[in-house]
């Protein structure tokens, strides 16, 4: 499950394995009394999950940061992103490609939209989908030839 705050009352999830999105409100967690003796370098005695703190504001028409994490995270090539998005009818180019994997201060930076980031994924998904169906039905039998 990946999810990033876009502002202080909405979050957008993506649940990778199952190809969905949601956009939902967000929610503050009440805060655990903290322990007066504890300093802030102490560990917790429980070890209860927190969130890290947002490190960067998101604009989702600027989405290239997500995208280069996603990549490092996976096992996605970006011939494999290209080849699934052009299955789904996308024209999507090594240089278009090239593009959302560069830093934001580079000559062939385009920026990669939330919509698009997407689409990529989704993309990848239905391609995987259908790949996991074809390797899960069996090979039809060949036609016996007739006898002459």
């Amino acid at each position: 499950m990946l999810h990033v705050r876009i502002s202080n009352d909405t979050v957008l999830w993506w649940d990778l394995p199952a190809g969905t999105f949601t956009a939902r409100r967000a929610y503050t967690r009440p805060q655990a009394k903290k322990d007066p003796a504890m300093s802030e370098n102490d560990t917790p005695v429980r070890g209860e999950y927190t969130r890290p703190p947002m490190q960067r504001g998101v604009d989702p028409q600027r989405m290239n940061w997500l995208w280069q994490l996603i990549l490092q995270a996976t096992d996605l090539k970006p011939e494999e992103v290209r080849a699934a998005l052009n299955a789904i009818g996308v024209a999507a180019t090594d240089k278009r490609l090239a593009s959302w994997a560069v830093s934001d201060r580079d000559e062939n930076y385009f920026p990669l939209t939330i919509a698009e980031l997407e689409r990529n994924l989704r993309a990848v998904v239905a391609v995987k989908q259908k790949r996991a169906e074809a390797v899960a039905q069996p090979a039809a039998p060949a036609p016996d030839e007739p006898a002459a």
